[in-house]
């Protein structure tokens, strides 16, 4: 009680400095509970942004680790979560990806936990739990979560790898699969874009020991290049036809400063592939975004135009 007290306490202090109005639409779906999963994953809460319908689901779990509570947001990178029996999704947060599947629907579901190189770390079983108290359990997580959300918006630069990371995280859901309005999200958007597509790597060795090489040789090239050759940014056409690829250090495409300096900081690569796609009677220019973190982590950001 003392800690469900004192938890409340702080959430209820920072909200007078951090409002959560914009965090405030993350509502629950379903609860749901582990008796094999480590400590501070035994509970997961299934939330949806209602403030942005096409932002999509998310996975928040939580727990008790070493006496305190352990909260951990995983992106969907589908919109929605579908529990339907044998359905399967993936997940991820800033440093670790899960695999899921639904062995009975709505009820049950085994998750298997990923670190580098595909290495499963550990595996658990969830079922849906519905008790009064586990809800309020999960309430007062998703307060915490409500609060990290607000005091991440709130922020006049970022210091650390993991606010940069969870800043590109929030984008992608401020953004959300379909865009409605124009606001400045501080990415370039295309004159006909509808949609957007964004994909994310985990921390990988390979990727954070490796310069890339003209000559394609390196392993940056080999998994994000999608032309043959690197070509010189000055030399692709505005107009034309093909598939171009060229890269740079750090990054230059973000349209928010606060972004600008967070690349700054952590972007070691910033690869860019151009391809011309037909629409009706002209070709447009679309592009790709992709951004090798200083950590080995990989963010892409790809605009998906509407010809109709």
């Amino acid at each position: 009680m003392k800690l469900a007290y004192s938890l409340l306490m702080m959430v209820a202090a920072a909200l007078i400095v951090f409002p959560v109005a914009k965090a405030d639409e993350l509502t629950i779906l379903s609860v749901w509970q582990s008796e094999s999963a480590p400590e501070g994953l035994e509970n997961m809460v299934v939330v949806r942004d209602q403030a942005n319908e096409y932002a999509g689901d998310h996975l928040v779990f939580f727990g008790k680790k070493s006496g305190a509570l352990k909260v951990r947001h995983f992106h969907l990178p589908m919109l929605n979560l579908y529990l339907n029996t044998n359905s399967r999704f993936e997940a991820f947060d800033e440093y670790q990806f899960i695999q899921g599947v639904v062995l009975r629907a709505q009820k049950y579901m085994k998750l298997k936990f990923f670190k580098e190189n595909d290495v499963v770390e550990y595996e658990a079983d969830y079922c849906r739990n519905s008790t009064k108290e586990l809800g309020e359990y999960a309430e007062r997580a998703l307060d915490v979560l409500k609060l990290r959300i607000s005091e991440l918006e709130h922020l006049q630069a970022y210091s650390t790898m993991s606010q940069f990371k969870r800043a590109l995280f929030r984008l992608k859901d401020k953004m959300g699969m379909v865009l409605q309005d124009d606001t400045n999200y501080g990415l370039p958007i295309h004159a006909l874009q509808s949609e957007q597509e964004w994909s994310y790597w985990m921390p990988f060795e390979k990727y954070r020991k490796t310069y890339i090489n003209d000559n394609g040789s390196d392993i940056l090239s080999q998994d994000f290049r999608q032309a043959s050759v690197w070509t010189n940014e000055r030399d692709i056409p505005r107009k034309g036809k093909g598939v171009y690829s060229f890269y740079r250090e750090g990054s230059r495409t973000f349209t928010r400063q606060i972004y600008k300096e967070g690349a700054s900081r952590f972007v070691n690569y910033e690869v860019v592939n151009v391809r011309f796609i037909k629409c009706k009677e002209q070709y447009e220019k679309v592009q790709e975004w992709i951004w090798v973190l200083t950590d080995g982590s990989v963010f892409s950001y790809a605009p998906a135009i509407d010809c109709d």
